[in-house]
């Protein structure tokens, strides 16, 4: 049997057969779990809690849905959002302090690429790690990421390489 695409889960979903909906949940809860992981420096509690809040707010709000664009930036802009909105919200309760993150890292010691590549990620503002996350790890296209950030793909483009020379330069033996 062929796997249905999106759009026909999206329309099936619609018609009234909600247990469709379920086969787009079971697509990607990995993808968005892994993006979200990411994006929430590893939180396993904030990942769900916004994981939930993704799927419900794409349910209820399905029928928005236009196939002009895909589904998956769709959705990804959903868990962004939702992502955001928890970090305001976090941020107005807590003030974490970056220089204590600076102090536990110790560049003589021998890193994991993985390790490395998370200890930089979680020392870039929450949009920087967005772009390089979807561009890098989540391998989104520029035309899917653009979709989702409704931001220009040339303008992408130009900001991820900017974050990638600030990087070079922060970290130059890296």
């Amino acid at each position: 049997m062929q796997e249905r695409t999106d759009n026909e889960l999206v329309d099936l979903t619609l018609d009234s057969n909600k247990e469709y909906f379920a086969e787009l949940v079971t697509r990607y809860y990995p993808k968005l779990s892994r993006y979200l992981h990411r994006l929430l420096n590893g939180n396993v509690h904030d990942v769900e809690e916004v994981l939930s809040e993704t799927f419900m707010k794409a349910y209820v709000h399905l029928s928005t849905y236009t196939p002009s664009l895909t589904f998956s930036a769709w959705i990804y802009r959903i868990a962004h959002n939702q992502a955001i909105d928890l970090m305001r919200r976090k941020t107005r309760t807590q003030t974490v302090e970056i220089e204590e993150h600076h102090a536990s890292f110790d560049p003589t010691k021998q890193y994991e690429e993985k390790d490395y590549v998370e200890h930089v990620l979680s020392h870039l503002d929450i949009e920087e790690r967005n772009l390089l996350t979807l561009f890098y790890l989540e391998e989104l296209s520029l035309g899917e990421m653009s979709d989702m950030l409704k931001i220009r793909p040339n303008t992408l483009a130009v900001r991820i390489k900017r974050i990638r020379e600030r990087i070079r330069k922060q970290y130059p033996e890296e």
